[in-house]
């Protein structure tokens, strides 16, 4: 937190523990970072309608109630660059060779966060004066849900976060205010505030669902309200599993899916308050020019 707050951008992987809910990893369930969840092309790069996210992608909410991930980007069957000299596991993992032994096919939600990553680098390259939370802002605010050639989300928003991740739009949004609201970053830090999410768990069905602003309970269909004259969020077609944030899911664009791909996997333990404990940020950091 401290990073995020000195001004340096955090992107952390959501974690390899899905489709299970509250699956989230250290340090992509501290409520300020960019969490990035994983999304597949399902072996037909050429044919984004049958994409969709990862069957072991992390899911949310965190403990607290936050909403993670943030966003999903291209997280399976990625080509990078390893020495098996050096290195555990394209050792362990020969079978992931290419043709150049120094390069790897593998899948991981860190991979997603190294794009995301890349996406940050020229979002700040572009404008050097943003601040992490309006970097946050605008990652989200650019990204495409998924839905279903029904209109229907293809995915809670505990999956997809705001959706995939779309760069360009990234770097030209003017979005501004849709990030950490109502979040006292010195005041966590401090020890004199503590925050929760807006999840909740409902004691019957297990399922969870969002509250708004007032703690009221959000229709099993998700948020149906227009943000700054952009799309509604689409209903999900599950119980109490859907929802959206309520400052932030401007996405221009959906994110097509073949009708039978939506998971409702979202069953977990209680979410509980709880307070956050120290970690060392491992992941992918992107420094602003606002720290001198």
């Amino acid at each position: 937190m401290k990073l995020w707050q000195a001004g340096i951008v955090v992107v952390a992987s959501a974690g390899n523990f899905g489709p299970t809910a509250q699956s989230i990893s250290v340090p992509g369930n501290n409520p300020y970072v960019i969490t990035v969840g994983a999304m597949t092309d399902n072996y037909t790069p050429n044919n984004p309608a049958d994409d969709g996210v990862t069957s072991f992608s992390s899911t949310g909410p965190t403990y607290e109630g936050f909403v993670k991930p943030d966003i999903v980007a291209p997280g399976g069957r990625m080509v990078g660059s390893m020495d098996a000299g050096i290195m555990t596991i394209p050792r362990a993992h020969p079978e992931f060779a290419t043709a150049n032994n120094m390069m790897y096919v593998m899948s991981g939600t860190s991979q997603s966060a190294a794009v995301v990553s890349g996406a940050v680098a020229l979002m700040l390259q572009a404008n050097p004066s943003l601040t992490p939370d309006q970097v946050k802002c605008r990652l989200m605010a650019s990204a495409a849900s998924k839905v279903k050639s029904d209109g229907k989300a293809a995915y809670s928003i505990f999956q997809q976060g705001t959706g995939m991740v779309n760069a360009y739009d990234a770097v030209y949004s003017q979005a501004a205010n849709c990030a950490n609201q109502g979040l006292n970053i010195a005041n966590d830090i401090a020890g004199t505030a503590h925050y929760g999410g807006p999840a909740r768990q409902d004691a019957t069905s297990g399922a969870f669902y969002l509250v708004d602003s007032a703690g009221n309970r959000l229709s099993g269909a998700g948020y149906s309200g227009t943000i700054a004259s952009r799309r509604t969020w689409a209903a999900c077609g599950t119980t109490a599993t859907c929802g959206t944030r309520a400052a932030w899911r401007r996405a221009r664009r959906r994110w097509s899916l073949s009708p039978g791909m939506s998971r409702s996997k979202h069953m977990g333990s209680t979410i509980t308050p709880v307070l956050p404990v120290p970690v060392i940020v491992r992941t992918f950091l992107v420094k602003s020019s606002r720290e001198t």
